[in-house]
């Protein structure tokens, strides 16, 4: 019985002995896939947090600010491009530019701008504009216009013998200085006094505030259309009493004295480049002159012409009026030909603007203005002024270029305003009574100056076409008038249209 005892004392110890063995592994094998879940945790890669968005930002300043002239085309002549400053926006026009109806592009950084980009507004009034960035903040710049020039006096001669100095705002007459024959040669003011030639042989120089003359020089020879131009302190002219006769004249612009002379056959009037003075004749010769002594650089026979050449970047531009009529364009140091084109019979000479060619043929039926490629003569574009089966004589005014516009007057005609890039009609203005337009147009600041064969002188406004004002001479106006501006900055058309 002991020993049934022991034993069964020994069986049940065996018994709680395996099974304290079978917890210890459960534990144990629990414990591993723990830890081995707790591994597993950990080695995977734990997704980061989102990251916090970013701030508002807080830009609001306006980059740029300008009126382009292709939304403004009834106020403007060309863009106008304002200056940022800090907290203003700084515009400039000349004085007489209608401001009550712009409409301005604006660029800006932030979330928008008040009053709105091409919204039109009254600039006359005071205006603001306000930048809201995207985190509500804003900034105000002021608008301030700035007046910079004007036309202030216009010279121009009449055929009844007087240069009239004139009011370029009102058209009133300022002063009027009488010579002995009719005046069709274009002045030019330089240093305060005007220079101008008269069919009585003289050429004048005379004070340009209170039309007192300063001295006069006999040429001996009529100077009709035949210009002035200036350069380092002296006058050029040319003059003649009819094919072959004529003669180029350097007089001193102080003192009137001559400097030198050269005969030439029958000269238009001269055109200055880089120290050359360049001529045309009506015997088909085109000149180059040293402008200290006169001496001949060359002469050569390119084509017949009644007109001075036009001179931009070492070129000359030519215009042939007839066996056969053409545009020829010749290299200025040494008088090859570049290039030519046939044309319409001319005799008007040609306009150079950013690379254009302007001129105006003058066949009877019909008449055209044209635009050709400066560097190789390629046709641009044409406008035909008469139709044909309509009468008319030649044309007579040579082109005048101002922001996009180009201007040329017609023998009983209109004179007209193109888009100088398409050639297409802006506006058109006929004289008083119907007759033609012989002057060379001026223009500069808005406006454009021109003469007519109805005795008056015109103003004309050079986007609308609308007249400013007229004055009336005696006699018909061929001479092309000069314009001085407030700075003092003188512009005329020459016989080329050339604005200097």
């Amino acid at each position: 019985m002991k020993r049934k005892s022991v034993a069964l004392i020994a069986h049940t110890k065996s018994r709680s002995r395996d099974h304290h063995l079978i917890q210890k592994s459960i534990i144990q094998a629990f414990s591993l896939l723990l830890l081995i879940i707790v591994l597993f945790l950990g080695c995977k890669k734990k997704k980061p947090d989102p990251p916090p968005p970013d701030p508002k930002s807080s830009e609001k300043t306006i980059q740029y600010f300008y009126f382009d002239v292709a939304d403004n085309s009834t106020q403007l002549i060309e863009d106008i491009d304002g200056v940022v400053g800090a907290d203003t926006i700084t515009l400039s026009f000349n004085i007489g530019v209608n401001i009550s109806n712009l409409k301005p592009r604006i660029i800006h950084t932030g979330r928008s701008i008040s009053p709105a980009s091409d919204l039109a507004q009254n600039f006359n009034n005071p205006l603001f504009y306000t930048v809201t960035a995207e985190d509500g903040s804003t900034k105000k710049y002021t608008i301030k216009i700035v007046w910079l020039k004007a036309n202030q006096k216009v010279y121009v001669g009449s055929d009844d013998g007087n240069l009239y100095a004139i009011n370029a705002h009102t058209g009133t007459q300022w002063w009027q200085y009488t010579t002995g024959g009719p005046i069709q040669s274009s002045p030019t003011v330089h240093n305060n006094t005007v220079y101008f030639g008269s069919n009585d042989k003289y050429l004048y120089a005379v004070d340009a505030y209170n039309g007192v003359l300063k001295w006069k020089y006999f040429t001996g020879s009529l100077i009709r259309s035949e210009s002035p131009v200036i350069s380092n302190g002296v006058v050029f002219i040319t003059s003649s009493n009819g094919y072959p006769d004529g003669t180029l004249y350097a007089i001193d612009a102080n003192t009137g004295v001559l400097k030198w002379s050269k005969h030439l056959e029958s000269p238009t009037s001269p055109t200055l480049m880089d120290g050359k003075i360049f001529t045309t004749s009506f015997g088909g010769s085109t000149y180059c002159l040293n402008e200290i002594d006169g001496s001949v650089s060359w002469a050569k026979t390119i084509g017949l012409t009644t007109t001075n050449p036009a001179a931009v970047n070492n070129r000359l531009y030519l215009q042939e009026s007839a066996n056969p009529a053409e545009i020829t364009c010749v290299d200025a140091t040494n008088g090859t030909v570049i290039w030519n084109k046939s044309c319409e019979t001319q005799r008007t000479s040609p306009t150079i603007s950013d690379g254009i060619v302007y001129v105006s043929t003058s066949t009877s039926v019909p008449q055209y203005a044209e635009a050709y490629d400066a560097a190789t003569g390629a046709f641009k574009w044409r406008y035909t002024i008469i139709q044909s089966g309509s009468s008319g004589p030649s044309v007579s005014s040579a082109p005048a270029v101002l922001g996009d516009y180009v201007f040329a007057g017609f023998h009983f005609g209109d004179f007209i305003a193109l888009n100088k890039s398409t050639g297409t009609l802006a506006w058109k203005f006929a004289p008083s009574n119907g007759s033609g337009w012989f002057s060379n147009p001026t223009a500069a600041n808005g406006i454009v100056y021109v003469g007519a064969y109805d005795n008056s002188f015109y103003a004309i406004d050079a986007v609308t076409g609308t007249r400013k004002w007229k004055f009336t001479t005696l006699g018909p106006v061929y001479s092309g008038p000069c314009v001085v501006d407030s700075d003092g900055m003188a512009f005329h058309a020459g016989t080329s249209g050339a604005k200097n």
